[in-house]
């Protein structure tokens, strides 16, 4: 007996639903705390944290607690971001 789940394209097509959820969870967290402790962001800015993965996303979640200044985003995106 073949005890393999089939996998349908409703399936993928929650996991893709799922997936983007926690993008744009994870997305509107870090800028809410960016914001709130250094200002808005530019549009640049939106869109380059637009292009993190989720798990870049997370990190800079947790390393925006250490940030002292705008800049200190800058030098995180160049390190860690493609």
């Amino acid at each position: 007996m073949n005890t393999r789940v089939k996998r349908t394209f409703l399936d993928d097509w929650f996991d893709q639903g799922r997936e983007k959820g926690e993008m744009q969870a994870a997305l509107r967290m870090v800028t809410q705390l960016f914001e709130h402790r250094f200002g808005p962001l530019g549009v640049t800015w939106q869109n380059r944290l637009k292009r993190l993965t989720l798990k870049q996303l997370e990190q800079l979640n947790v390393a925006l607690l250490d940030f002292t200044s705008q800049r200190d985003l800058s030098a995180w995106m160049k390190e860690h971001a493609n």
